[in-house]
C-alpha cells in the first residue's frame, strides 16, 4: 500500500519535472532558432 502511494507520488513529481523542463527548454530552443536564423538567413 505504501509502495503504491510512493510510486504514484514519484510519477507525479517526475511529470512535474518534465513540464518544468519543457517550460524552460521552449524559450531556449526558440532563442537558438532566432540566433541561428540571424547568422545564416536561408
Amino acid at each position: 500500500m505504501e509502495e503504491k502511494q510512493a510510486s504514484g507520488l514519484w510519477a507525479s513529481t517526475t511529470e512535474d519535472v518534465h513540464d518544468i523542463e519543457d517550460i524552460w527548454m521552449a524559450p531556449a530552443s526558440i532563442s537558438v532558432k532566432i540566433i541561428t536564423h540571424h547568422k545564416n538567413p536561408l
